[in-house]
């Protein structure tokens, strides 16, 4: 029997440093400092973790930070800067989509990073815990399609648009009528994708159970999970691809109206809140410091 497995936290690792320093949670410091707390005990809902597995787990976690906060924070809060003066001054639809592959090739980067190791530990794990992550996966996804795939079109569009509207607020704050009439408007627009969404999931998590049960080597087993891991798209269905491209494009003609229609004080909220997380993350920034100029992402103007 293969050795117990070290670590099994791609995605919420992902999720974790990439997605909690863009979230505006108002203490995103505090959660990011304790990571290698926190992510012991969310995995324990995966799989059963020993003393000597969590203890390892915090120990890449804590490797893979001191790259995240050196090289990649400062990206962030430059990116925040630059989405926060789009929206006051006047964007594009080609302009949102560019901040958006910034954001997505940061992603790409976490990915890039955080596979090797984590395939490796992976590769260790034993088949009851490789089973124990399956039915954890199985459970997360019949979760999504309750949740998702089984809405009707009018639940549907009521669960974009009370999203929208949330996170909306979270950076304007109230909207008036006219942007929620806006936001509903956009609700109905967009194509649903939950089904081929719970599709594309599904399929890499069938691809994850193959290799873990394929009885391969290590290091076969590791280069597999690497690619399963550091490049999830390959598994995505070419039709959601496309879907999901047309309803961004939806979704930054709704983000140009309601910046069009933003009251002063709307404005103000929003200046207020993005400066803030902006400089939350570069104090959060650790190691070599750039500057504002070396960090900022790629002009999309």
């Amino acid at each position: 029997m293969r050795p117990p497995i070290q670590n099994i936290s791609i995605r919420f690792l992902v999720l974790a440093l990439g997605l909690l320093a863009l979230s505006g949670c108002s203490r995103i410091d505090l959660a990011y400092r304790n990571l290698e707390l926190l992510l012991p005990w969310y995995v324990q809902s995966y799989v059963e973790l020993t003393d000597r597995q969590s203890a390892l787990m915090r120990t890449r976690v804590k490797e893979l930070k001191r790259w995240h906060c050196a090289d990649e924070l400062p990206v962030y809060a430059a990116w925040v800067r630059h989405v926060s003066e789009d929206l006051t001054q006047g964007t594009t639809v080609e302009q949102l989509e560019a901040r958006y592959k910034e954001f997505q090739a940061a992603l790409d980067r976490l990915y890039t990073q955080a596979a090797p190791h984590l395939a490796e530990l992976l590769s260790s794990a034993s088949a009851e815990q490789a089973e124990a992550v399956i039915a954890s996966l199985e459970k997360r996804d019949e979760k999504f399609r309750t949740s998702w795939v089984e809405l009707s079109r009018p639940e549907l569009e009521a669960k974009y648009a009370e999203w929208m509207g949330k996170h909306l607020e979270r950076w304007l704050g109230p909207l008036t009528e006219a942007q929620r009439q806006q936001v509903n408007a956009w609700s109905r627009s967009l194509v649903p994708t939950a089904r081929q969404t719970l599709a594309y999931r599904q399929r890499w998590r069938e691809a994850l159970a193959q290799a873990l049960r394929s009885g391969d080597r290590p290091e076969p087993l590791r280069r597999q999970l690497e690619t399963l891991l550091s490049h999830p798209a390959l598994l995505e269905p070419p039709s959601r691809a496309q879907d999901m491209t047309a309803n961004r494009t939806r979704t930054w003609h709704l983000l140009m109206e309601v910046a069009a229609t933003m009251t002063a004080e709307q404005r103000e909220t929003l200046r207020q809140r993005t400066d803030a997380l902006s400089q939350t993350l570069e104090r959060m920034s650790c190691g070599q410091q750039r500057s504002r100029a070396d960090a900022a992402p790629p002009s999309s103007g």
